[in-house]
């Protein structure tokens, strides 16, 4: 083989060994951001679909609107959110501005899990009502899951007294 020849096939040889491990690399990402997907799915299906539903019963006995409701967006983040309603005996959706709401949603890409929360949608208000912190997996527990809410719903409450 020629010299030149040498080149050529020393340069695919390379392209090949490069798109070998671009394919090995995209393999182990996709892999990893399945597992992610589904512990926030577990996470979601059990420590914070716990606590939504009690803070949405704990309302609903003090006659408060509220509901939980689960999704999945486009890039295949998971989410769950419980919205509620800041007048006693007013539907959801009836004054949106009132409505209040507590979002958990996985971000598969930084393989953290996205809390916020809007608490004053009021038009014509000071405060923004608006948090957002992101949080590893393994630092979500039914306490801080239930410390988000009570954090969520006192912000709401505080807010109306002004």
């Amino acid at each position: 083989m020629g010299k030149f020849a040498r080149i050529l096939q020393d340069d695919a040889q390379a392209r090949a060994q490069k798109l070998a491990a671009d394919s090995q690399k995209a393999s182990a990402e996709a892999a990893r951001e399945d597992e992610f997907r589904k512990s926030v799915a577990a996470l979601i299906a059990t420590t914070v679909t716990a606590a939504f539903e009690e803070f949405v019963a704990d309302l609903a006995s003090d006659d408060y609107a509220a509901e939980v409701s689960r999704n999945v967006d486009a890039a295949g983040n998971p989410d769950i959110s419980v919205r509620y309603a800041m007048k006693k005996g007013q539907r959801l959706a009836a004054d949106p501005s009132e409505e209040c709401a507590l979002h958990v949603r996985g971000n598969v890409k930084a393989g953290t899990l996205e809390v916020s929360s809007h608490f004053d949608m009021r038009a014509g208000r000071k405060a923004s009502g608006d948090t957002k912190k992101s949080v590893r997996l393994e630092d979500v527990t039914r306490a801080s899951i239930d410390a988000d809410l009570i954090g969520c719903l006192n912000a709401a409450l505080a807010a109306r007294k002004v």
